[in-house]
């Protein structure tokens, strides 16, 4: 009965895949992007999106959409597009190191990075942290370090602050932050650092930028 259980969804699923495939979907797509002024959906590869079932309810100028892509303008980059779900990633402004106070003890609770990438002016990322109650007040905060300025390098920190909250569960989570304007002008290639932490240990992934 148990593996009934488990069947039966992954049954439905697939009925209703196949049935959207046979309504004219040419595929699915996942992905993060930037809503312009106009509420305009835009991938960070710079394709349109135009969605037939009506304006999706966007909140902030980053949004993540799961749609099925129903007819491609390769002309003018543009997808028709049906939503299927909207998400909302974490979007805010990086801190500078030189502004916060008592630097050294704030939000080092584990969090750990699975997926980095820059695009549409900011830094993404994909993590998990581990959570004991979903109303506890979580705090994730990408912290520039602006005390150790290095040549064609930015250095960040990612920090966790998870308020004394119990780790009884996982959660995995979207964050995009602005950096466009910390970026050095001209040409050239530029190294982003990010310092994470992670089973007690401080870790860090790399970032090769093209100006």
């Amino acid at each position: 009965m148990k593996r009934l259980r488990h069947i039966l969804p992954l049954l439905l699923c697939l009925l209703f895949l196949s049935c959207a495939k046979g309504d004219g979907v040419l595929f699915r797509s996942t992905v993060m992007g930037t809503v312009d002024e106009a509420g305009t959906f835009y991938d960070d590869a710079g394709w349109a999106y135009d969605f037939v079932d009506g304006q999706p309810d966007f909140t902030q100028v980053r949004e993540i959409v799961c749609c099925d892509i129903l007819r491609v303008d390769e002309t003018a980059r543009r997808y028709e597009a049906m939503l299927r779900e909207l998400y909302h990633p974490l979007y805010r402004e990086p801190l500078r190191r030189s502004e916060m106070a008592f630097w050294e003890q704030v939000g080092h609770d584990p969090i750990r990075l699975t997926a980095l990438w820059y695009g549409g002016g900011c830094l993404n990322m994909s993590f998990q942290l581990s959570y004991g109650s979903a109303s506890a007040g979580h705090d994730i905060q990408l912290v520039w370090d602006d005390t150790d300025l290095r040549e064609n390098t930015l250095r960040f920190y990612l920090r966790h602050d998870a308020a004394g909250d119990t780790d009884e569960s996982t959660a995995n989570l979207d964050a995009s932050f602005p950096i466009s304007a910390l970026l050095p002008e001209g040409p050239g290639q530029l190294a982003v650092e990010l310092i994470w932490e992670w089973g007690g240990l401080s870790r860090i992934s790399k970032l090769a930028l093209q100006r």
